[in-house]
């Protein structure tokens, strides 16, 4: 079954995790101008009822969902309408990089996105713009003009419930990777992240960003200003150049069973799910295979403990490989025989202190013709003579 290798690391991203932004420097890219066609906040005006309030921004709404190379949808989250002409504020994990986008109105209309208008990876912010006229934009607020303790109101997506409200207390404001955010005591779940924060007259005071993954009732929203200062500077996109952003090069690398594999700085990431059983997908090297013995290293860092990332060797270019990684917080060493779990001898699986959860960890295999060895920072962990 020798033939190819691959070397490569993955991260699993997730649509809560915001410390994938918040590792990089601030980058701000964008599109036309649009800091005149976004609403303004209108003076202090009556408190309307939550009621009153979703029969007004409901139509602002909107989904927004992004696909896979194969072309099935592969995740769901929620914009809102800032301006007349079509564009569109969200947060940027929820569209990602890379990826084809589309965006579904309240009235059920379908819009395929133009272009991606601004973007910012450090306050996490996304601005884009779909070919349409007439849409009813949300008035921005002022949030450096919040109160502790003011009644808001969340509007999205959450759980792929369509266009749902949930009313709350803006608890105040935290400081989390060196940026300032809305403390809201709201239920949050995966679906509201890009949706909008609203105060009682319908401003909108921030972008839904994030969930506490240990206390119920408690997000996260991205301060509106935030939002403004990148409607200001816009710098856009074609969806065309957008969907090779971070695009593995095929002259060295090869993806077998779908899923979304791409390039930063100097990292591979894989995100989502493939086409293979269990949700697998292998990314090969083109390289052409040493001769044994031969050594393989990569640093790999899971989002979720209980998916899987890690080294594939010994590959044939299908369904046949060996796999080192780590997995529900043990080590495995796999022989990958055939399409299914039944085809997966485990040779080695085990649980080491040398393994660091949720952190980045350097995987070894040294390869010799009579045996396998594996290594986990340093310090060897499996020996096998498969």
């Amino acid at each position: 079954m020798i033939g190819r290798w691959v070397c490569c690391g993955a991260v699993m991203a997730s649509l809560w995790c915001d410390t994938l932004w918040s590792q990089e420097a601030p980058s701000t890219t964008a599109g036309k101008s649009a800091a005149n066609s976004s609403a303004t906040a209108p003076p202090d005006g009556p408190e309307l009822t939550v009621e009153q309030l979703t029969e007004s921004a409901r139509k602002s709404i909107v989904v927004v969902t992004f696909t896979g190379r194969d072309g099935r949808n592969q995740g769901l989250g929620t914009g809102f309408v800032i301006s007349e002409d079509g564009l569109i504020a969200t947060n940027l994990h929820v569209i990602g990089e890379g990826r084809p986008i589309s965006v579904q109105s309240s009235d059920g209309r379908k819009f395929e996105v133009k272009s991606v208008e601004a973007f910012d990876r450090h306050v996490d912010l996304a601005v884009i713009r779909v070919d349409a006229t007439g849409l009813t934009p949300l008035n921005l607020g002022d949030s450096n003009s919040v109160r502790q303790g003011q009644s808001v109101i969340a509007l999205g997506n959450p759980q792929g419930l369509k266009y749902s409200v949930v009313s709350g207390v803006l608890s105040g404001t935290q400081e989390i990777n060196r940026q300032t955010m809305l403390q809201l005591a709201i239920p949050i779940e995966p679906g509201n992240s890009g949706g909008p924060v609203l105060d009682r007259q319908g401003r909108v005071l921030g972008i839904v960003t994030m969930k506490s993954a240990v206390t119920e009732n408690l997000g996260f929203a991205m301060p509106v200003n935030e939002l403004k200062e990148l409607v200001a500077s816009p710098n856009p996109t074609l969806m065309s150049r957008w969907l090779t952003l971070g695009a593995l090069d095929p002259q060295e690398w090869t993806v077998l069973f779908g899923g979304r594999w791409k390039q930063r700085a100097g990292r591979i990431l894989a995100e989502g799910t493939g086409t293979g059983f269990g949700g697998r997908t292998v990314c090969l090297s083109t390289t052409p295979p040493p001769e044994a013995p031969f050594e393989l290293a990569v640093d790999v860092k899971l989002d979720n403990e209980e998916g899987a990332a890690g080294l594939a060797f010994c590959a044939d270019g299908g369904d046949k490989h060996y796999g080192f990684y780590p997995t529900g917080g043990r080590l495995r060493l796999t022989c990958f025989l055939g399409p299914d779990v039944n085809s997966w001898p485990v040779l080695a699986e085990l649980r080491s202190e040398h393994y660091r959860k949720g952190e980045w960890n350097h995987l070894q295999v040294r390869f010799q013709p009579d045996k396998i060895e594996c290594f986990v920072n340093g310090h060897r962990v499996i020996e096998s003579t498969d």
